[in-house]
C-alpha cells in the first residue's frame, strides 16, 4: 500500500472529480491521503473532505505565499481540535516567487511553528531558495531549527517537494526532519536525480502535490493521488530495490510522522 502524504485535491479549482480520484487512488494501492492546506479557507476545505472517506486526513497552515494576507491566522487553532487533523502545513518560507516579503514569512513561520510544538504535532514545510541564492531559505531555515532546538524545543516534520542540493539534504536530515519526494524525482536533472537517490529510505515520504508535479510517464495531465504510485516505481528503479519494498518503508515513514490512524 502506498500513502500521499501531500495534496491539494480539495481546493478550489481542481480539474478532476475527487470522487473519482479517490476511487481510482485506492485501485492504485494507496490507502491513505494527506489533504494539505494553504491558508485557514483552504484549511476548512481539507478537513471538509476529510470527514468523506476514512482514506483521507488534513493538515491546517498558512503556505508562505499567503504570509502577507494571514490575518485570520489564528482561526488555526480552532482547527487543531478536529479528529482528522494531523498536522501543521503547508508553511514555510519561499523566497523564489517572494508573494509575501521575507519577514512576514518569517514571522507567519514562527507562529505555525509554536502551535506545532505545542500542539505536539508533525508539519509540512515548503522551503525554496531565491533564483539569485538558492541556499538562502535553507540558511534562515535552518538557523530558525536550531533556535528552538537549542531550547529543547524539536521541529517535527517533513521537508516536502524535495529537489534541492546536498547540502540542503544533509541540513534536512540532520535535524531529524524527513524528506518528501515526488514527480519531480521522475523528471528532474542528473544532478539532482543524484541527490534525491541519496535520501536514506527510512526518512523518506512519497507525495503528489496533486495537481502539480505530475510524474512522468503521466506528465501533461492534471495530477491525482494515484499516481504516487509512479514516483514510487521510479525510486524503486532507480535504487534497485523492490516496489514492495519502497512501498512498505515510506508507507511505515508516513505513518509514524502523522499518526493517521481511526
Amino acid at each position: 500500500m502506498f500513502v500521499d502524504t501531500h495534496c491539494h485535491i480539495h481546493s478550489v479549482g481542481y480539474k478532476l472529480d475527487p470522487a473519482q480520484e479517490t476511487t481510482a487512488a485506492k485501485n492504485a494501492g494507496v490507502s491513505k491521503i494527506l489533504l494539505v492546506g494553504e491558508d485557514v479557507a483552504d484549511s476548512k476545505l481539507a478537513i471538509a473532505m476529510a470527514e468523506t472517506d476514512e482514506l483521507f486526513w488534513a493538515t491546517v497552515g498558512v503556505h508562505p505565499h499567503e504570509a502577507e494576507k494571514a490575518g485570520d491566522i489564528k482561526e488555526l487553532e480552532d482547527l487543531l481540535n478536529h479528529p482528522k487533523v494531523v498536522a501543521i502545513g503547508e508553511c514555510g518560507l519561499d523566497y523564489w516567487y517572494q508573494h509575501s516579503p521575507r519577514d512576514v514569512q518569517q514571522e507567519v513561520l514562527r507562529y505555525q511553528i509554536d502551535l506545532a510544538i505545542s500542539n505536539q504535532l508533525p508539519m509540512s514545510l515548503h522551503i525554496r531558495g531565491s533564483k539569485d541564492n538558492p541556499d538562502d531559505a535553507f540558511s534562515d531555515f535552518f538557523k530558525m531549527c536550531d533556535e528552538y532546538h537549542s531550547k529543547q524545543q524539536i521541529i517535527r516534520g517533513v521537508v516536502h517537494s524535495f529537489s534541492s542540493r546536498q547540502a540542503h539534504l544533509e541540513g534536512v536530515l540532520s535535524r531529524g526532519l524527513y524528506v518528501g519526494l515526488n514527480g519531480i524525482a521522475t523528471f528532474a536533472d542528473p544532478e539532482t536525480q543524484e541527490v534525491i537517490k541519496n535520501v536514506p529510505l527510512e526518512s523518506m515520504v512519497l507525495e503528489t502535490d496533486a495537481p502539480y508535479l505530475t510524474p512522468v510517464p503521466e506528465r501533461g495531465k492534471v495530477n491525482a493521488p494515484k499516481y504516487v504510485v509512479h514516483i514510487a516505481e521510479f525510486i524503486a528503479k532507480q535504487r534497485g530495490k523492490s516496489l514492495q519494498e519502497i512501498a512498505d518503508a515510506t508507507t511505515a515513514n508516513a505513518n509514524q510522522l502523522f499518526k493517521m490512524e481511526v
